[in-house]
């Protein structure tokens, strides 16, 4: 599969240096959705969980200049990279998530619109360094 990017830019236009952070509020795999909102699962819970290994593919979410925004010009990006390698050794795992993606989309075929087979919802978060 190819690596999948999506680019989030934050810019900072106020007098005060910036620090930017964000929050993993939900994740849903295949129409698998794990969210804060239950009370229990943290941020950090939903982080591990998309680097731990359960899944084939690996997901990583990495912010520019250490999420630094300096006045009136700070720039950073937030990168959510999803990679799944070819042939990485586990045809077991691969051939079992591809058939779980195979019959996500069988099911919503008939949908106008397929959602999305992986989403994350970030809460991005600038706080004014003092």
């Amino acid at each position: 599969m190819e690596p999948f990017v999506e680019e989030i830019t934050a810019q900072n236009q106020g007098e005060k240096e910036a620090k930017l952070s964000y929050i993993i509020k939900e994740i849903t795999i295949l129409g698998v959705t794990y969210s804060t909102d239950d009370g229990v699962t943290t941020s950090q819970n939903l982080a591990d969980k998309l680097t731990s290994g359960e899944y084939p593919f690996l997901i990583t979410i990495e912010m520019s200049n250490g999420g630094v925004l300096v006045p009136e010009i700070g720039v950073s990006t937030i990168t959510i990279s999803l990679v799944w390698p070819f042939e990485q050794g586990d045809d077991e795992l691969d051939t079992y998530w591809g058939s779980l993606a195979f019959e996500y989309y069988k099911e919503h075929e008939e949908d106008p619109e397929i959602p999305p087979s992986i989403s994350i919802v970030l809460e991005l978060r600038a706080t004014q360094v003092q």
